[in-house]
């Protein structure tokens, strides 16, 4: 067996058939991260761990989301609570030549307000997977208590869409 048929039998359920990466409508990640925050001084690093919910609907199908994130941090040994704006840029899908496309890479942006007197503006970049997982790093400055957080994050789409394959493909 070829290498390509292997491939497309591993890769099958997360095919999109060419499809938009960012479709009209809603979608929700649900996202757990975790990192540290740091004011770059001889002071110790801070662990930062928090889950997230971001609803987000696609404005300009294939190009930008926006949305918003609510969760909870811990961070400096409280537990805290966050919400503020999200914007989603798609900067590349990724394709396998005659498979389709299966993910695509993003730029995330947001602005967050929470207790303890935390107020972060920052993003990073994030891949999406098949509209259904997304891994991401992010940098966020807090100029509320004056440090940096670093994160990584690993979100789960609550709504994927199911995938309509195109009847004109053999």
């Amino acid at each position: 067996m070829g290498i390509g048929f292997q491939l497309s039998l591993c890769l099958s359920p997360f095919s999109t058939a060419a499809q938009s990466q960012f479709q009209k409508g809603w979608t929700l990640y649900v996202e757990g991260a975790q990192g540290i925050s740091t004011n770059f001084t001889s002071s110790p690093d801070l662990y930062v761990g928090g889950l997230d919910l971001k609803p987000m609907v696609t404005v300009i199908p294939d190009h930008l989301r926006l949305g918003a994130s609510a969760g909870f941090i811990y961070s400096n040994n409280s537990l805290d609570g966050t919400i503020g704006p999200l914007l989603a840029w798609k900067l590349k899908t990724f394709t396998i030549p005659d498979f389709g496309s299966f993910g695509n890479l993003q730029l995330q942006l947001g602005a967050l307000w929470g207790g303890a007197g935390h107020s972060l503006v920052g993003g990073g970049p994030y891949v999406e997977l098949a509209r259904r997982f997304q891994i991401g790093l992010t940098a966020y400055r807090d100029y509320g208590v004056n440090d940096w957080w670093f994160r990584i994050g690993l979100g789960v789409n609550l709504t994927p869409k199911k995938i309509a394959l195109d009847p004109t493909l053999p």
